[in-house]
């Protein structure tokens, strides 16, 4: 393919985040995507994939998730909602579905 067809069919894979996802079911595969690796910006974030797309699964979704077994370890399925916009000012919430 040359470089006119491949810039016509380039999709620019973009990560998502799981407040994005109606429903998530507590047993998916959590994986880890590293950024700018062995540079002074490098830095990683974990993530799940859906359907193909990635999406990011902030340490604080983990954490009040970890709060939530807890107190219910048969949980199955949650969502995330997320108000805010920046690092500073996000905050997100899980809701247990099941």
């Amino acid at each position: 393919m040359d470089i006119k067809n491949s810039a016509i069919n380039f999709v620019s894979k973009i990560t998502r985040n799981i407040s994005e996802l109606e429903k998530v079911p507590v047993n998916m595969e959590v994986k880890v995507k590293v950024v700018n690796e062995g540079e002074s910006s490098e830095f990683s974030y974990d993530y799940i994939e859906v359907d193909g797309e990635e999406y990011r699964l902030p340490k604080i979704v983990l954490k009040q998730l970890q709060a939530q077994l807890k107190e219910k370890p048969d949980i199955t399925f949650f969502k995330v909602n997320k108000e805010g916009t920046t690092k500073n000012n996000t905050l997100y919430t899980v809701i247990i579905l099941e």
